[in-house]
């Protein structure tokens, strides 16, 4: 009994201490669906003020407590009754979802219909074609048929009308998008990196899905290689050789100097300078600043280094080399067409400045292509290691053949078909001169497709030198007519013996290396890697597993051949041992400058090392080999870009439009059905501007990241 007064005082208690409300509650004589509509407006007045009170104010709250007692059906039935049961997505969404998805008006009404019977509502077509035009007229592009070169079923040269789309002014489609990122607040200075006064523009190029396309970024971007970053301001379907550049995108080329250091005014009020960069694989930068090329005597286009002199060691070299500059590059191809004629074989005397520069931005500003740089090092390390196995096959096939075959307890048979050895003997006959002949074809297709640009280049500048294009074609014409003797001579020796350059017992482990790491070289493009490629071999354990293939493979012969000599193991070490290093020498190098973020002294000095390191192993261990371009771009001028502009070459590199063209092939699949072809490319055009605009809202929201670790 005492123990329940306890409890009574207790409750006592907490009544007094905390306040109570007194609520009128009007007994209800009626059903609400009984009573007038202004009873039904009391009732609920009421119900809200008792909501109000027990809730403490947070009436929002209470109320989505109170429907969360209500079954999932009773409460469907009650926003149907008071026709809050339909979804209405905003303006614009559905614009946005098109763009994604790459549909087709058609497709957005189906969808819409479809929607519909959910009680789901969008945008209507004429809503979105209004959206569409306010965001891409200011672009206002346009298409047209333009004359350029390309190649007929013969394989000649000629001249075609095709279609080519671009946007009225580049300087207000740049500035359009400049001001639509900054009122979305998606500018940055990524921390200093870039001067808070200026504004970074890169200009880029490159051909692929059947046309050439000129681009540019916004560097100020977070992510600013991204493809919704990558704005294509011209397009046409055609090469990019010298002629076609000029005629495609020759009117861009004042607007580009325009922008360099234009004044530019962000709607926060800041005014910014543009600084604007040039970026693209080599072969386009030569071609926009008319050098030679690769092949010429001073193939580089930072500076005049003789091509025999990228070999030497530094110390080896002229203590002076110059830089080139567009001043200078312009004067000497003013020399070159007054005193050498414009004949491209006196090229070598005016540093192989062959045509003007198609763009001013300066050389200094022109970004290393570090992604071409690293495919054609690595390409040109694999076909060393290939070829290295191709002779350490010829030195097993050799002794077998006039050793072990002619041994009279020897089953000749049971050698030649065994997994390792299969078809030596032919292999042993035709491997170097099938080797030899397919050098000579390829180097002879490289100069026609030189020479070809030089002709078509020298008709377009009408040249009046009857000679000097009548010699061209002379070399053009014979050159075409030795290469499918050749080629019909490398396939009937191949045929003949049953074998192919590639098909000895070593170096097609090679390529069972390569597909282990889920590696495919591209077979229509001369077997070369892409840069997720490189970015997988370059790991370390990717390199020893590749170079360990020789190793193995002779120790397998060695094991399954008693009387084998042992000197094909210690020549299989010595390959695997120089080809580790120097791949790893390479890989040290990758890292260092192939990425997009800022880095500091320390950085570029130890890539200066790493740089030093691995061109002095490398001269060390293949004395015979040739330093490409690429290679000399490397040791002599991708530190000193980085120390100027204190970012990797990622940032500036052309990367940023390599992935464009399946963004445009994907678009080409639902602008397919347009019958012109210059109205389809130009609605392609239209399609592309409005995906990359930034003001563009609602789209389809990438997936989330999977995690299967776990």
């Amino acid at each position: 009994m005492v123990r329940d007064s306890k409890v009574i005082q207790e409750h006592l208690f907490v009544y007094i201490v905390q306040p109570l409300t007194l609520c009128k509650i009007t007994k209800a004589r009626k059903a609400t669906t009984d009573v007038t509509p202004a009873t039904e407006r009391r009732r609920a007045h009421e119900m809200q003020g008792h909501r109000h009170t027990t809730s403490g104010g947070d009436t929002g709250t209470q109320l989505v407590r109170e429907l969360r007692l209500v079954p999932r059906d009773e409460l469907q039935d009650l926003l149907k009754a008071v026709s809050l049961d339909q979804i209405r997505i905003p303006d614009g969404h559905l614009l946005a979802a098109k763009v994604d998805l790459n549909m087709t008006y058609r497709q957005t009404r189906e969808i819409k219909r479809w929607l519909k019977q959910y009680n789901i509502t969008l945008e209507s077509e004429r809503t979105s074609r209004r959206i569409t035009k306010s965001l891409i007229e200011e672009h206002g592009v346009t298409s047209q048929l333009l004359p350029f070169t390309a190649k007929d079923g013969d394989g000649v040269n000629t001249v075609k009308l095709l279609p080519a789309a671009a946007v009225n002014s580049l300087i207000t489609t740049v500035e359009a998008i400049i001001r639509r990122n900054a009122e979305e607040g998606k500018l940055t200075w990524h921390e200093g990196a870039i001067p808070d006064d200026e504004l970074w523009i890169k200009v880029l190029g490159d051909h692929g899905g059947g046309s050439f396309k000129v681009a540019f970024q916004v560097l100020n971007k977070d992510n600013p290689n991204s493809k919704t970053n990558t704005v294509v301001f011209s397009i046409f379907n055609a090469k990019d050789s010298r002629e076609n550049l000029a005629t495609g995108m020759g009117r861009f080329s004042e607007e580009i100097a325009e922008l360099q250091g234009r004044q530019c005014r962000l709607p926060d009020g800041r005014t910014v300078r543009l600084r604007v960069f040039g970026a693209a694989d080599y072969a386009l930068l030569t071609n926009w600043y008319g050098i030679s090329g690769a092949c010429g005597v001073r193939p580089c286009l930072y500076c005049e280094v003789r091509k025999e002199c990228m070999k030497l060691p530094r110390d080896g070299r002229p203590l002076i080399i110059p830089e080139r500059d567009l001043a200078r590059m312009a004067t000497q191809y003013v020399n070159f067409m007054r005193t050498g004629r414009g004949k491209l074989k006196y090229a070598k005397y005016f540093r192989n400045v062959v045509a003007p520069a198609m763009l001013s931005i300066p050389l200094d500003q022109v970004c290393i292509p570090g992604l071409h740089l690293s495919l054609g090092i690595y390409h040109k390390l694999y076909v060393m290691l290939e070829n290295d196995l191709l002779d350490l096959d010829k030195i097993a096939a050799t002794h077998l053949v006039n050793r072990v075959l002619r041994d009279d307890d020897t089953d000749a048979g049971q050698v030649l078909h065994h997994h390792s050895l299969h078809g030596l003997t032919g292999y042993v006959e035709a491997i170097e001169e099938a080797r030899q002949i397919d050098d000579k074809v390829e180097d002879i297709r490289a100069q026609i497709l030189q020479k070809e640009n030089e002709l078509a280049w020298a008709l377009l500048q009408t040249v009046n030198d009857a000679e000097n294009i009548a010699g061209i074609t002379e070399q053009v014409e014979k050159l075409m007519a030795e290469r499918p003797k050749l080629e019909a001579k490398s396939a009937k020796l191949k045929e003949n013996a049953k074998v192919t350059t590639r098909n000895g017992p070593l170096s097609p482990l090679l390529e069972e290396v390569l597909q282990n790491h889920n590696v495919r070289r591209q077979a229509y493009h001369g077997a070369a890697f892409v840069g997720n490629h490189v970015e997988i071999m370059l790991k370390e354990q990717s390199i020893k597993d590749l170079t360990a293939v020789a190793i193995r493979a002779a120790q397998e012969i060695v094991t399954e051949f008693e009387s084998f000599p042992l000197t094909i193991v210690r020549k299989a070490t010595e390959i695997q041992q120089k080809y580790e290093k120097i791949l790893l020498l390479f890989s040290k190098c990758y890292k260092g400058y192939a990425h997009g973020h800022s880095v500091s002294e320390e950085d570029v000095s130890a890539l200066d090392r790493d740089i030093r390191h691995f061109m002095t192993v490398f001269r060390e261990q293949f004395p015979s080999a040739t330093v490409p371009v690429k290679m000399h771009m490397l040791e002599e001028h991708v530190v000193p870009w980085m120390r100027r502009w204190k970012m990797g070459l990622g940032f500036h590199g052309e990367q940023g439009i390599e992935g464009i063209h399946a963004v445009f092939n994907t678009i080409i699949r639902s602008t397919c059905s347009i019958p012109n072809p210059v109205t389809r490319l130009q609605s392609t055009l239209e399609r592309h501007l409005l995906q990359v605009c930034p003001s563009l809202k609602g789209g389809v929201p990438a997936p989330k990241p999977r995690n299967f670790r776990n």
